[in-house]
């Protein structure tokens, strides 16, 4: 079983960009299952303390998980679980030290 990541490099190689979870413990996914799976959401995290381009890398997270929302449906929320707006994104941006992208 497990979680999946985003790599700097296609090839799976460099550093971890970002993860991607089930919300239901423990988390990871069943890879012999994953045809027939389904879970209430899915948890996108990355370790920006770590992060060589933090702000590159939180764009390409939310990128991705509104591809997710695009064919899949339902809601992206901050871990508060309150809506993710442009504000919040904005503000994500600026506790990583730079200006969010119009």
């Amino acid at each position: 079983q497990h979680v999946f990541q985003r790599h700097a490099r296609a090839n799976a190689e460099g550093g971890v960009l970002f993860s991607v979870a089930s919300v239901q413990k423990p988390g990871t996914f069943d890879m012999d299952r994953m045809g027939g799976y389904s879970c209430p959401g899915l948890v996108l995290f990355m370790p920006a303390g770590q992060a060589e381009h933090p702000a590159k890398d939180l764009q390409s997270m939310v990128m991705t998980a509104k591809q997710l929302l695009d064919d899949m449906g339902g809601q992206m929320q901050t871990e508060q679980g309150e809506p993710f707006t442009a504000d919040v994104y904005e503000s994500y941006m600026a506790e990583l030290g730079v200006a969010a992208a119009a």
